[in-house]
């Protein structure tokens, strides 16, 4: 799920949104509340749609996550970027007029937090101002004090410190890949760790087979 509510306009210095992208691993379509679901909740990403726009009729051609990632940098199919799963990493001549690529000339501070997912050419150092990637395995990360956090609890502390740390007047590009909904596959006890905020969410539910 994406929002892009602006186009950019670089002409115009003081037009320039800043844009803020937000990336949800292994969501299907209908398990939101905002798309009608009658079991699952998902109370940020329904004020997201009840503030912005909700495409209902929208559609993916390579629904897995190295290609589609892929696909969301570059503008491209997979057919014309060939990257996935085994494939060559995504091409410099690629990259090199991704969103990210284009925004950065144009003036933009980028950055990204999150589950990357691809492989690319050109190291990745060079195509952000600002990184800080997390993926699962496990989902919840020691810290320095001996607790534990959740990727997606420590990918809102990266945002915020990014945010405090953009130079007055830049506008920026932060990309936020959360991962969370995508099942820890080697954890047959606890097959989808969830952050605090959301502990007992469903326990007064009957979820049906």
């Amino acid at each position: 799920i994406s929002a892009w509510p602006y186009t950019v306009r670089s002409a115009d210095e003081t037009s320039r949104p800043n844009i803020l992208f937000l990336l949800i691993d292994d969501q299907r379509d209908d398990t939101l509340g905002c798309a009608g679901h009658p079991i699952i909740k998902t109370p940020v990403v329904d004020s997201l749609a009840a503030e912005g726009m909700r495409f209902s009729n929208a559609f993916v051609t390579t629904p897995i996550c190295a290609a589609s990632r892929a696909s969301i940098l570059t503008g491209l199919h997979e057919r014309t970027h060939g990257h996935t799963f085994g494939a060559p990493p995504i091409s410099n001549a690629h990259i090199s007029k991704s969103y990210l690529a284009l925004m950065r000339k144009g003036g933009y501070r980028i950055g990204f937090i999150g589950k990357f997912g691809v492989s690319t050419e050109i190291p990745e150092s060079k195509m952000w101002d600002f990184c800080k990637k997390l993926d699962r395995n496990p989902y919840f990360k020691k810290q320095t004090d001996g607790t534990k956090r959740h990727t997606t609890e420590l990918a809102g502390d990266q945002a915020i410190e990014f945010l405090k740390s953009n130079p007055k007047g830049v506008p920026f590009c932060l990309s936020i890949s959360f991962n969370a909904v995508h099942a820890e596959d080697g954890d047959k006890k606890n097959h989808f760790p969830s952050p605090k905020a959301v502990d007992g969410m469903y326990e007064d539910i009957k979820i049906p087979a």
